[in-house]
């Protein structure tokens, strides 16, 4: 008896390894992809400046924001309550003076560019396909940082914006990392702050929006974590308390689609030994003084010995200090 209707993956997806240098960036869903492979220790940055959720604006991370660091000056930024932001980048950036921001965005934006350049794949997760614009400026925000609704239109992008903004976007990668490979997903984080039906109208724009986009080049593809969730762990169980955002189950499980699609054998071995470790420095011991605990603690030491003598660009500083510790 089939119970479930399970997503069939591509296997022409890029493998990651140690070697590589990974990029994910986009919705919160990236995070939870990031934080998985950064427990396991595979080189990552997750969403540098922040979670962004239209394409429009991370499109515009990777270009605009991308050639031109510089160009962010004191007029662009938004003040409110002492607390200074910019319509495309993350709250997280906010600071409360405008020189502060400036000099702080503008690193960032530094290093991003030079992520962009050096990354083996970028990880792209797209989350609406509802936007905001400024009525002033009359440009797509990437954040409205609380600001009146009335300062904004809200729209549907067209599939076409979509694929137009990419084109543009792709040429720009492919001239400063022509060796890139890159992944589409749609996130899987149910946005129905407007109901259901607008939700439904938002993820399918960006479905086909992905389709489009990888059938045009085969350096891209599209992992299907919105599929995942909405067809193949279709049960309310599998989401948080919101109902909203996928539970911790859910997210595990899509981790382990992506981990048997994209990591070699080898790679998905050595990251599981090395998140039982990382794990291990989470664990508050009972007695730590205990002779088991003591052992326990130098079998661990002794692996990360192990790993490192093949791999020893692995940083495993805070283990090995946590684990000396009871020793």
């Amino acid at each position: 008896m089939k119970l479930r209707t399970e997503i069939k993956l591509d296997s022409a997806y890029p493998t990651i390894s140690y070697k590589d240098n990974i990029l994910l960036v986009g919705s919160c869903f990236s995070d939870n992809v990031g934080k998985h492979l950064e427990e396991r220790k595979i080189p990552v940055h997750y969403n540098p400046l922040g979670i962004v959720y239209n394409p429009i604006s991370i499109f515009k991370h990777m270009s605009f924001y991308a050639r031109n660091p510089e160009d962010i000056v004191p007029d662009d930024l938004w003040a409110h309550n002492g607390v200074y932001s910019h319509r495309d980048f993350h709250s997280s950036n906010n600071r409360l003076s405008t020189e502060q921001y400036i000099i702080d965005i503008r690193k960032e934006l530094n290093r991003w560019k030079e992520l962009i350049s050096n990354c083996n794949l970028m990880f792209i997760t797209l989350g609406t396909s509802w936007v905001y614009r400024d009525l002033k400026d009359k440009v797509i925000v990437g954040n409205c940082h609380k600001k009146p609704n009335k300062n904004f239109k809200k729209e549907l992008l067209k599939i076409e914006d979509i694929v137009l903004s990419w084109d543009l976007v792709y040429e720009f990668l492919m001239g400063i990392n022509p060796k890139m490979d890159i992944i589409f997903t749609v996130s899987p984080v149910r946005h129905i702050k407007n109901g259901l039906v607008d939700d439904s109208r938002s993820k399918s724009i960006l479905v086909e929006s992905c389709h489009q986009i990888t059938e045009k080049s085969q350096n891209i593809h599209y992992f299907p974590s919105y599929e995942m969730m909405k067809d193949d762990l279709r049960d309310y169980r599998f989401y948080n308390e919101d109902l909203i955002h996928p539970s911790k189950v859910a997210i595990d499980y899509i981790w382990e689609q992506f981990k048997s699609s994209l990591l070699s054998p080898q790679t998905a071995s050595l990251s599981d030994r090395i998140h039982s470790i990382t794990r291990a420095k989470e664990h508050n011991p009972f007695n730590p003084s205990h002779s088991n605990h003591r052992e326990f603690c130098k079998n661990q030491l002794a692996t990360i010995r192990e790993i490192t003598t093949s791999f020893p660009t692995l940083n495993f500083s805070e283990e090995v200090k946590y684990f000396n510790s009871f020793i």
